[in-house]
């Protein structure tokens, strides 16, 4: 179904020896492989069957997998040849349709394949319905899940009771909502034995952030807790294993926090166990702080659904000589803004086209040449192999019901402008924007309404504080690039200090430290910690744990990067 390698990114050996090892211990297991790819996870269960005792005659027919592209099948079998191997149960065939019997073991590194470019989501969604469980809701599978999570849930329902799961992910599942499924059906019906988060990048050619799971499979489990374990400084392979094998301690390479079954709720960021797990708590339980949700609305910025038709550089504007009256500024990403304030009079780095009048209406006008260029050219399809003629011919825009295709004018009247602009991408710098300029919001912004009237500047000096940038980076996802991305709808469980109950002194103490982080940031927000300390009632103590934690998020994601 997915093919041409969508989603092939590939495990190294001593990973796959590693996660073989640890599930792989009798020599009758019965082996599942997720995505075969070349048979790096094939060839170290074979391995571990031999190692335990297994017949090389059994160990090869043990073993089931599935590859559904043919290059990567075909290296598969040409390495079994030169091994002297053959692996009946290794097919060339679509995954969801193999005929897998009960197993004891599943292993691998299930391809990771974005929900935009699964051609044949429908298909799978029932496939996994099928096995898990038919009951379940449409809205409990959401179809915005990326292919692994699909993966993993299907081979779930063909392990046996008391079978072992030894699986390396992304681990955006633990965060993100559509993992929720994922994570209510592990709470469910494993025992999960450890999950394992890697400061550095394992996979090459993508920017995926690791994780590992181990998990055991039960039918009546008694109260247990999960290890979240997070791997520091790009520890060696065959040091980690000794950590998973023996427990042997690793000193400072390694953190890990104990959290007990009943505490891992499935709407909750699990993420955040292998980040901030010890200053979190102490900062969500206060009773000064709220999530986003229940003090602001939040909102992403505009999605225009053709952005290299709607979004426009200064050169691209001077070369059209677009009329100003169609342009509206527009804060498209925060890397285009060094200071924390979005100035009046700040001349911008593109612009929105900002048209609502008919054709008619625009006879004569460059905006007409552009439209009309806009309506014949040739467009890609994001996520397909597809093009079509005209960007009001895209199934996304015409979904739209735009009355005419290319307005977003009427949409951004009605929506109005957000004075606070938090970026969604951060990677050293966290910085959210005072919009005083009134650009219209980018796709690579959130917006933040206070419910409270007249509340923007004390929101501005709480959320650009050191404590909200720590729940920020811990309930954002870490990719492989060592950029923290923030999902629209997890921001909304941010907890964050509640404006409404502070009193007045409070109150200005913030706005005149805000004010310093204007005109200096570092020492403004030096400021500002001092301030919303003092009003938690942090001690010295908890501000140094404080800036520990925040310097650890930092290195997590310079680690990323620089691996």
């Amino acid at each position: 179904m997915t093919s041409n390698h969508k989603g092939a990114i590939y495990t190294s050996p001593d990973f796959a020896r590693l996660l073989a090892d640890w599930a792989v211990r009798n020599p009758e297991d019965y082996v599942l492989d997720l995505g075969t790819g070349e048979g790096v996870f094939v060839f170290a269960a074979y391995q571990r069957l031999i190692q335990v005792g297994a017949a090389k005659s059994s160990a090869v027919k043990q073993i089931y997998g599935s590859e559904i592209d043919n290059e990567a099948f075909s290296q598969f079998q040409d390495q079994s040849k030169r091994s002297g191997l053959f692996f009946p149960n290794v097919e060339l065939c679509n995954f969801f349709d193999q005929s897998i019997p009960p197993i004891d073991v599943i292993v691998g590194n299930p391809p990771y394949v974005r929900r935009s470019n699964i051609t044949d989501v429908d298909y799978i969604r029932q496939r996994v319905r099928e096995k898990i469980d038919p009951a379940y809701e449409e809205t409990q599978l959401p179809r915005l899940s990326d292919l692994y999570v699909y993966f993993l849930l299907h081979a779930f329902s063909s392990l046996k009771v008391d079978g072992r799961v030894a699986v390396i992910t992304a681990d955006s599942w633990l965060s993100v909502g559509y993992g929720n499924i994922l994570r209510e059906y592990l709470v469910k019906h494993f025992e999960i034995e450890r999950i394992i988060s890697l400061d550095r990048r394992v996979f090459d050619n993508a920017q995926v952030k690791p994780v590992i799971l181990m998990a055991t499979k039960k039918a009546y489990r008694k109260s247990w807790s999960v290890e979240f374990v997070r791997i520091h400084n790009g520890l060696p392979v065959d040091e980690i294993y000794q950590y998973v094998v023996s427990a042997k301690n690793l000193g400072g390479d390694i953190s890990f926090t104990n959290i007990k079954e009943n505490d891992l709720v499935k709407s909750h960021s699990w993420g955040i166990h292998l980040k901030v797990p010890h200053v979190y708590s102490l900062i969500e339980s206060h009773p000064l702080t709220k999530p986003i949700s229940a003090l602001a609305k939040t909102q992403i910025g505009y999605q225009t659904l053709a952005k290299d038709f709607f979004i426009l550089s200064q050169v691209e504007v001077e070369t059209w000589g677009i009329e100003e009256r169609f342009l509206r500024p527009i804060a498209q990403s925060a890397k285009y803004f060094t200071q924390p304030v979005i100035s009046e009079g700040q001349k911008p780095s593109f612009y929105v086209f900002y048209c609502s009048d008919s054709k008619e209406a625009l006879a004569g006008t460059n905006a007409l040449k552009y439209i009309e260029y806009a309506e014949s050219k040739e467009v890609q399809i994001r996520g397909k192999d597809k093009r079509v003629v005209g960007y009001q011919n895209k199934d996304r825009i015409q979904k739209a019901s735009r009355q005419n295709w290319y307005d977003l004018k009427t949409r951004m009247i009605k929506r109005g402008l957000a004075q606070i602009l938090i970026p969604r991408l951060v990677y050293k710098n966290y910085i959210v924007y005072w919009n005083q300029a009134g650009f219209e919001t980018g796709e690579l912004l959130i917006e933040f309404r206070p419910k409270q009237q007249d509340t923007e500047e004390i929101y501005l000096a709480i959320l650009n504080s050191t404590i909200t940038e720590i729940v920020y980076r811990a309930h954002s996802q870490l990719y492989g690039g060592g950029t923290y991305n923030m999902n629209s709808g997890i921001i909304k469980k941010v907890p964050i200090l509640d404006a409404s109950l502070l009193n007045p002194r409070q109150i200005d103490q913030l706005k005149r430290a805000y004010e310093t982080f204007i005109e200096a940031p570092a020492v403004g927000r030096q400021n500002i910690d001092n301030v919303i300390y003092k009003i938690l009632g942090f001690s010295k103590q908890h501000a140094q744990q404080m800036t520990e934690v925040l310097e650890d998020l930092h290195l997590a994601s310079t680690s990323v990067k620089k691996s």
